[in-house]
């Protein structure tokens, strides 16, 4: 009996215990959760489209360009011209996004297309090629009456030959008995005298 107790002793001394083992595990008490990055910010230029631009008028004018996409220039852009253009048409816009160009005097009858970069108030610029056609249109010929000839006893009469008059104008001779008030624009009438054709 002794002896079993001695080997069971033998036995229960051999057993290993906890020592040198940490009593306690560390859990961390939070977690870290990355911010999510904020969504980025749209640009006016993603968003406005404004297409091409058209406009018409005589060299030396300034006159309106009308664009003909679905959005407006907003207020407070800018505009020039974009790349190489030898035209010398020159884009101008307002304070309200009114777009302008201005028609060199002198500039040959012809239709001109200017690229031009749109600059928005975020400083975003304007991607897509936008372009401004410009046509110069013809001056209207001046009126010109020519000389003419007549027989005795009838008016001297001269059709003008030129350009048509301006709308309300009327024509004056230097004759006194002609009767300027009843003038045609378009025909010069002087009534016949002996003396004015001794």
């Amino acid at each position: 009996m002794e002896q079993r107790l001695a080997g069971l002793t033998e036995l229960c001394t051999g057993v290993p215990t906890l020592a040198g083992f940490p009593t306690s595990v560390g859990v961390p008490t939070s977690v870290g959760v990355p911010t999510p990055k904020p969504e980025p910010k749209t640009t006016t230029d993603e968003v406005t489209t404004p297409g091409n631009g058209k406009g018409a008028g005589k060299a030396g004018e300034t006159v309106d360009i009308v664009f003909g996409g679905p959005d407006a220039i907003p207020a407070g852009s800018g505009i020039a011209v974009a790349g190489t253009d030898k035209s010398g048409v020159t884009p101008k816009i307002d304070t309200t996004g009114k777009v302008t160009a201005v028609i060199p005097a002198g500039t040959k009858p012809g239709t001109y297309t200017i690229p031009v970069q749109v600059t928005y108030p975020d400083q975003s610029k304007e991607s897509d090629k936008t372009t401004i056609t410009v046509t110069v249109v013809d001056p209207v010929a001046p009126a010109s009456w020519g000389d003419t000839s007549t027989f005795p006893g009838k008016p001297v009469v001269s059709k003008n030959a030129g350009g048509a008059p301006a709308e309300g104008a009327t024509v004056a001779t230097d004759d006194p008995k002609a009767d300027d008030s009843k003038t045609d624009p378009n025909v010069a009438s002087v009534p016949w005298t002996e003396l004015e054709n001794n």
